[in-house]
């Protein structure tokens, strides 16, 4: 799963965590899935992409009927 890859970091006080992200967008029953995290920080994750796609302006992948998977790497690199 690699259509698009892009890095970012999580900042602590002294130092900062590279991320791995890759996102997978495919035709299929509407659906978005967050591998990579284990808890409820999925949840609010899929929250904020949404609200974050629907004030960008760009079209939803649900109207699309697309599948995305996004992965996060490390996996256990906790959200601060």
């Amino acid at each position: 799963m690699a259509v698009s890859k892009i890095y970012s970091a999580q900042a602590t006080l002294l130092s900062a965590q590279i991320i791995d992200l890759e996102v997978d967008l495919s035709r299929g029953l509407h659906s978005f899935s967050i591998v990579g995290l284990g808890d409820k920080s999925v949840d609010e994750a899929k929250d904020r992409v949404s609200s974050a796609i629907k004030n960008s302006g760009w079209k939803s992948p649900k109207n699309k009927n697309q599948k995305v998977v996004v992965s996060l790497a490390p996996a256990d690199v906790k959200e601060r």
